[in-house]
């Protein structure tokens, strides 16, 4: 791979809207990332959908494409080796049990629906079921405690927020980046013998962890809006999209343009997180600087 290629996500909407002839084409050619949250989705989904969907997944990794870990693993990563996460997002750098997954997958070594299986058998079955997203009950909720703990008036500062949703989210990012201490955020997020030192961990939007906390709060904010404005609370379905949604913008911390035909969320939010990234709805848009020569040393 050639220093700095340009790095390139495909989300959920994409990699079902775009033909599969299409796609690995372009993987060959390209520094294509089809993140672990996309391994997910298709590991996840509905019986009759999930075999053609990770063996589709299978094809364009091994046409060329890179497998990536999932948000939670990146902010782990980092909290251990108290440093940002590299730019390169297929290194599995440090990933111990991701280790050269996209060479192992290229080999066939290793079956697609046990790359997210846990040791126990029990909590892998839990996990391809509706039980997995019951989580996701509490997210709205959730978020409205967040919104109220960090911004004791937000009730009156939620009505004036933007009604136009991509002004929104960025007038929301914003504010969170102004206001909230995003370090302390993060060190709350995960458990204290996790990091390696509190007090050098996630000092910047350098970090993936950064990003991933405000980017976090951000799809808190936007719930309380749609709450408080027009009595909407999302439930465990959309609210389980919105997180993973959020995780492939996430990428955007690293990777140079996302590839989304999600107009909902997935493109406003990148587009207002990282104003200076890429998105594309097709691989027609992508210009000829993203193309790589991967025979080259």
């Amino acid at each position: 791979m050639i220093a700095k290629s340009k790095q390139i996500v495909i989300d959920e909407s994409a990699f079902y809207g775009i033909k599969t002839e299409a796609l690995c084409d372009f993987a060959k050619h390209h520094f294509l990332v089809a993140p672990g949250v996309l391994l997910y989705e298709c590991a996840t989904s509905e019986d009759r959908e999930k075999k053609k969907l990770l063996k589709r997944y299978e094809r364009l990794i091994k046409e060329g494409a890179c497998c990536c870990p999932r948000g939670q693993e990146f902010s782990q990563w980092e909290a251990q080796h108290c440093r940002p996460y590299p730019w390169d997002l297929a290194t599995e750098e440090g990933m111990t049990e991701r280790k050269g997954m996209t060479e192992r997958i290229c080999r066939g070594e290793v079956q697609l629906d046990e790359v997210l299986k846990p040791t126990d058998a029990h909590e892998w079955e839990r996990l391809c079921t509706r039980e997995a997203y019951a989580k996701y009950i509490e997210l709205p909720e959730m978020a409205k405690r967040q919104v109220a703990q960090d911004c004791p008036n937000w009730r009156e500062e939620i009505k004036v927020f933007p009604p136009d949703r991509p002004t929104r989210l960025r007038f929301i990012l914003n504010l969170i980046a102004t206001r909230f201490d995003i370090h302390d955020m993060a060190v709350r997020s995960l458990p204290s013998d996790g990091i390696k030192d509190r007090d050098q961990f996630c000092l910047s939007d350098e970090w993936m962890t950064w990003h991933r906390m405000r980017l976090g709060s951000a799809i808190a904010y936007e719930y309380s809006y749609k709450n408080l404005k027009h009595d909407n609370t999302p439930d465990e379905t959309e609210a389980e999209h919105d997180d993973q949604d959020g995780e492939y913008v996430l990428l955007l911390s690293r990777a140079d343009a996302i590839i989304t035909c999600d107009k909902k969320l997935v493109e406003p939010l990148a587009k207002a997180a990282f104003p200076d990234k890429d998105v594309f709805s097709s691989l027609e848009e992508v210009p000829e600087s993203y193309r790589c020569d991967w025979a080259s040393p």
